[in-house]
């Protein structure tokens, strides 16, 4: 870089310098002047949902319908919320299977 424009003096945690381009006749560049407002950080502040165990027709309706309010609040994003819909059919495919497994046998005594 030439003298007519001087790098950033913004020293990253690991010591390197910044090097872009400082602006005219400031220390820092863009990104790194104090007067900048930091970038929002929505997806940070989204608090954690639970999913219950897809056990039956009930937990799945639950966890449908958590994922659903969260799509709506804007607090879930639509691509993570199509994952979990897709991982919620794939669920519902396999419960039918489930329930006939863990279904108590009859009692078959007179």
């Amino acid at each position: 870089m030439n003298a007519s424009c001087p790098p950033c003096h913004h020293l990253h945690p690991t010591g390197n310098r910044c090097g872009s381009p400082a602006l005219r006749g400031e220390q820092f560049c863009f990104y790194h002047h104090p007067t900048r407002r930091p970038p929002v950080r929505t997806r940070l502040s989204n608090p954690p949902f639970y999913v219950p165990p897809i056990a039956d027709p009930e937990t799945l309706q639950i966890a449908l319908s958590e994922i659903l309010r969260r799509v709506a609040d804007k607090t879930l994003d639509t691509r993570r919320a199509r994952l979990l819909v897709t991982t919620l059919e794939m669920a519902k495919d396999n419960l039918p299977s489930y329930l006939n497994q863990s279904a108590p046998s009859p009692d078959l005594r007179p």
